[in-house]
């Protein structure tokens, strides 16, 4: 930046300080603002903490986990976000049908719902999940 001082000519009227300093200045800011043109620009907001919060806590473990733990934790993870998005019966339908197994009958029976209302719920819940994902 200083690279220029040697031709600098404090007797000439062209050449003053003040004009020196201000082409100095004003190509600094230039090169300043392509460099930052060049630069990946960071995401934030709501997207940024949902994609971040599907980070497994394992990351920092020193033991790599298997494949399967990996994919049901990120799996976990995403369920729990995602949860908010149904009203308790509709989770309620698809957690019995699609994690702990129930029959449509059974769970229709318990939850006082239809087992068509019931697949429903599993189907609805099942495409948010994969869509939150990316599985679509």
């Amino acid at each position: 930046m200083s690279g220029g001082i040697g031709a600098l000519e404090y007797s000439s009227p062209v050449h003053s300080f003040r004009g020196w300093l201000w082409t100095i200045t004003r190509r600094a800011i230039g090169r300043y603002f392509a460099q930052l043109e060049k630069r990946p620009t960071a995401t934030g907001g709501d997207e940024a903490a949902v994609h971040m919060a599907l980070i497994p806590d394992w990351i920092d473990d020193e033991q790599i986990p298997d494949a399967e733990s990996a994919e049901s934790e990120v799996i976990r993870r995403a369920a729990e976000i995602i949860r908010g998005d149904f009203t308790e019966k509709t989770w309620q339908a698809f957690w019995l049908s699609a994690v702990e197994e129930l029959p449509a009958a059974d769970i229709a029976e318990r939850l006082g719902m239809s087992g068509n209302s019931v697949r429903q719920a599993k189907f609805r819940v099942m495409t948010r999940l994969r869509e939150f994902i990316g599985f679509e």
